[in-house]
């Protein structure tokens, strides 16, 4: 009677082992979705709180070429960006638009990424045009200075609805994860 004791012990020690190890880790991954789904939920806010910022009249005004670089209205929404960024601690805000069927960049928070020698990057699909249209958050993606989660937001002419340009925020990978990690 002794030995099957010991058995039905031992098999409880087991079951709650395990249990203990499945709730866990469930505890750890429901902690990394629910962060990361507060992390999009905050950038995306504050790509749009920004966006709501900028006045379509400034964008309206710029070609979104390096002529616009000694341009006020460039030089203005250049320092609001900057200012957003050092007080919100975000590394990287830009603008982009569409000319031409291509992305071009506008004002950033800082200076140009060193592989854009052209503010002209590429040609965009009709259907990818229309996604700015809303807000979003996508990521991890890579891009040739690293790879991000990044958020946009419109900025649209209030007199037309037309997406004069759109904000973007680029969070760094290992920033993001290092957030996940401590949440986990």
């Amino acid at each position: 009677m002794s030995r099957f004791s010991d058995i039905k012990k031992h098999g409880v020690f087991m079951t709650t082992a395990v249990v203990v190890i499945v709730s866990g880790l469930w505890v750890i991954v429901d902690a990394r979705r629910n962060c990361e789904l507060q992390m999009r939920q905050d950038l995306l806010d504050r790509t749009v709180d920004i966006a709501s910022t900028i006045n379509p009249n400034s964008l309206r005004a710029l070609s979104f070429t390096t002529l616009d670089h000694e341009d006020p209205e460039f030089q203005r929404i250049c320092s609001q960006l900057q200012n957003y960024a050092k007080a919100a601690g975000m590394s990287r805000l830009y603008t982009i638009a569409f000319r031409d069927g291509k992305i071009v960049f506008g004002p950033e928070s800082g200076p140009a990424p060193p592989n854009r020698t052209d503010s002209r990057k590429s040609v965009v699909s009709e259907s990818r045009r229309y996604e700015v249209n809303q807000p979003r958050v996508v990521g991890p993606i890579i891009k040739a200075c690293g790879t991000f989660f990044s958020a946009s937001a419109p900025v649209f002419d209030p007199r037309t609805g037309e997406v004069l340009a759109v904000i973007g925020i680029d969070i760094e990978v290992s920033k993001w994860l290092c957030i996940v990690r401590h949440a986990q």
